[in-house]
């Protein structure tokens, strides 16, 4: 039985080992992030970010780090209590009062129209700065693409498609939307930065979870097609008409970390003993690079150190030539 674990995590960590190195022709130095710079923790200060699912989690991480340099954080997620807890907790560390908790099914794009206007009322400076589209289930139907069903076909369950691809572009056309509205009075030009969450699961093959390895392609393409300006027009839907706003969107790719993601409905990790995990800091820490970058158009994948074997720094690396190569 040792041996058959044995081959397995060998097995994983060469096809991880094959998606961290792969065959790119070398971009341009100007092109790459710098990531032994010091991050720019000022960038954040003033600033309005909504973040979803941020009740716990990556999302409650990136608020309590974003809060204590000086943001104004809108919390949106189911979890009432949980969500206002964190807006306590988010208050002490920052000394303010202007963070918020929005109730919000994320699935209801009724709810998230709300749940945008909310957070801009909420805004100290009139509008939202950040959006991270971060919230996110696992697989929902594990019984899906099965050859041993019943004999009458049953219908799958496709929340996982709901949250993590669906709700994912309300969110995302709901930011553009917001960026424009906040910044038709602005003085000077302003920028809004969408960070999107991907995962590895948006680079790889995951048989034991299609659905969710769907869902993150998804959003894989999405990222693609918004980050940059129309092939064959002028056309570009990251800069206003006016000159007014601009817009950043950048993808976050975490492998396995330890989230409510990887455990089940009892609390219990369901994964094999044998898969490392990601630090939960060092999510926390690409996101913060990523909404403070200067040009955007940016995506960071996060790997224990042991799997990256010195690509990037400290696990996080940026995935280059993505338009063109992936």
């Amino acid at each position: 039985m040792t041996g058959f674990k044995e081959k397995r995590k060998e097995k994983l960590e060469s096809k991880v080992r094959e998606l961290v190195h792969p065959t790119l022709e070398p971009p341009s130095p100007a092109d790459i992030m710098d990531l032994s710079k010091s991050i720019d923790y000022s960038a954040l200060r003033g600033k309005t970010a909504l973040i979803t699912g941020a009740a716990g989690g990556l999302g409650r991480g990136m608020a309590l780090e974003w809060a204590k340099n000086g943001a104004t954080i809108v919390i949106a997620d189911l979890n009432e209590k949980a969500g206002k807890e964190t807006v306590e907790e988010l208050k002490k560390i920052s000394g303010s009062d202007s963070h918020t908790f929005v109730n919000c099914n994320v699935v209801s794009w009724d709810a998230q129209v709300a749940m945008f206007k909310q957070a801009i009322n909420a805004s100290p400076n009139g509008g939202i700065d950040i959006v991270v589209a971060n919230a996110g289930i696992g697989e929902s139907d594990k019984e899906a693409f099965s050859l041993d069903g019943p004999q009458e076909p049953k219908k799958p369950n496709l929340l996982t498609l709901d949250v993590d691809l669906n709700a994912l572009v309300y969110t995302s056309h709901l930011a553009y939307w917001a960026f424009g509205q906040a910044n038709k009075n602005a003085g000077s030009p302003r920028t809004g930065t969408l960070l999107l969450l991907g995962s590895v699961a948006s680079l790889t093959n995951t048989p034991e979870t299609p659905l969710y390895g769907a869902a993150k392609h998804g959003v894989l393409g999405l990222f693609r097609s918004l980050r940059t300006p129309h092939l064959f027009t002028e056309t570009n839907r990251n800069k206003s008409k006016d000159g007014k706003t601009n817009v950043k969107v950048n993808l976050l790719c975490p492998y396995f970390t330890d989230t409510n993601i990887i455990r089940d409905e009892s609390g219990k990790k369901a994964l094999p003993d044998f898969v490392q995990l990601s630090k939960i800091e060092k999510v926390i820490e690409a996101a913060t690079r990523l909404v403070t970058d200067e040009k955007g158009g940016k995506a960071l994948v996060i790997m224990p150190e042991s799997l990256a074997k010195g690509r990037g720094k400290g696990g996080i690396w940026e995935l280059e030539r993505l338009q063109a190569k992936l």
